[in-house]
């Protein structure tokens, strides 16, 4: 496939570089409304492990209920599966984006165009729920917020759970708006954590919360 990008992050452009690309792309338009998300079945790495090489997608199948692992293609049930990866060995770096926005976002049909080397068939990640512009970074698709309404947030943080270090939870505050966290300062109160505390555990469902050094359990709705 011959990989293209817009003038924006997030945006790509795809033109068939064989006849089964053909077919594929030509499905995909039929199968597919603007706005449709492909199908993600995985990738390929390069022997460094960071580097994608190949990222397979699908286009109008059902996701089973038991994956078939033996298959790149056995999360679908069918559809039409195919292979992306880039003709010109210069576009191959745009298929690590790819990936990262099918596997954080979404990999989203944009409708198709044609210029005056052909056909091309338009694709962009997930929308930023505040403006509807494109997310263009890891941190815009795990927040679902671009970075330039991220930026100019005014933030309106309430005690929840953030993001530590590796996959580690810890309390903090994060904004309702854009969802940016931040930890509490050095100096917070005790007490406010511990009612904070109560907080946000009644928001992520947990009812009690057992003290392991002294056994003193405190309820989520205790005052």
């Amino acid at each position: 496939m011959i990989i293209t990008t817009g003038n924006s992050s997030g945006l790509w452009g795809l033109r068939s570089a064989t006849a089964a690309e053909v077919a594929w792309l030509d499905a995909l338009s039929e199968a597919l409304p603007i706005g449709g998300e492909l199908g993600y079945c995985g990738s390929d790495y390069a022997d460094d492990g960071t580097t994608v090489t190949a990222v397979y997608l699908n286009v109008g199948g059902l996701v089973r209920a038991n994956r078939i692992f033996d298959s790149p293609f056995g999360k679908y049930a069918g559809g039409d599966n195919l292979v992306l990866v880039a003709t010109d060995p210069s576009q191959a770096h745009y298929l690590t984006d790819i990936r990262a926005t099918c596997f954080f976002s979404a990999f989203t049909y944009l409708g198709r165009a044609a210029d005056e080397a052909g056909d091309i068939w338009l694709f962009g990640s997930g929308r930023c729920e505040l403006c509807s512009g494109l997310l263009a970074t890891l941190p815009d698709f795990v927040s679902s917020v671009c970075r330039t309404c991220a930026t100019n947030c005014p933030h309106t943080f309430e005690p929840g759970i953030i993001q530590g270090g590796g996959l580690t939870e810890r309390l903090g505050e994060v904004c309702s708006r854009c969802h940016a966290g931040r930890g509490l300062p050095d100096d917070f109160d005790l007490t406010d954590r511990e009612h904070r505390l109560r907080l946000v555990r009644a928001r992520v469902g947990i009812s009690a919360v057992i003290d392991r050094n002294t056994g003193e359990i405190t309820r989520a709705d205790d005052d």
